[in-house]
């Protein structure tokens, strides 16, 4: 069992999750900090985003990362509902600009045809 803050949720039914251990190691007289990321199945797509979770181990994998479950919630990050997140606000962005773009083509007259130079027309012999 171990607790941290969903660093990731943009898979389906899944959660990239960051737990801290704390090390002292007696040689140095200091504290580190080791900070391990977990794949673990959340079936009903319950945590999000900076939230923080408690996780549990399987005994088994799902795949070939996810070993762990989510077993509770115990904080959720306040959010915006209906934001778009990750590659669909991109994806938006993306549309935006090709409809700007486009918009642009129409208003803008076509070119006219350049006329050729007098030196193209001397070099042209019959």
């Amino acid at each position: 069992e171990m607790l941290g803050y969903v660093v990731s949720d943009k898979h389906p039914k899944t959660i990239k999750v960051k737990c801290d251990r704390y090390l002292y190691v007696m040689r140095y007289k200091k504290s580190f900090r080791k900070t391990k990321p977990i794949w673990a199945h959340d079936e009903h797509e319950e945590a999000r985003l900076g939230d923080i979770v408690r996780v549990q181990p399987l005994g088994y994998r799902l795949g070939p990362w996810k070993t762990y479950v989510l077993a509770e919630v115990l904080h959720r990050e306040p959010r915006v509902e209906h934001e778009l997140r990750g590659s669909d606000a991109r994806n938006l962005l993306t549309y935006r600009a090709i409809q700007e773009e486009e918009k642009e083509n129409k208003q803008a007259p076509p070119a006219a045809p350049a006329a050729p130079s007098p030196a193209s027309q001397a070099t042209s012999v019959e």
